[in-house]
């Protein structure tokens, strides 16, 4: 198989296990990240940061207490 193949198999795998993760299958998520890892790990890095999911969470983007109707 080449690198281009496997590079595509690895970000395949990769998108796949973030469409799992969003969808609460984290084992499957967890495998499918295995696999494309051991793959290819350059591929499954340029998909976490294409998605957004190599980054922190922006506390500006949750919910405060008060939005929340959590307040006294």
């Amino acid at each position: 198989m080449s690198d281009t193949s496997k590079h595509d198999q690895a970000r395949a795998l990769a998108e796949q296990a973030v469409r799992e993760q969003d969808s609460g299958q984290d084992t499957a998520a967890d495998a499918s990240f295995d696999e494309a890892t051991r793959i290819d790990p350059d591929a499954v890095a340029e998909v976490l940061d294409e998605t957004g999911a190599n980054t922190a969470p922006d506390s500006r983007d949750e919910k405060t207490d008060r939005e929340q109707g959590q307040h006294e």
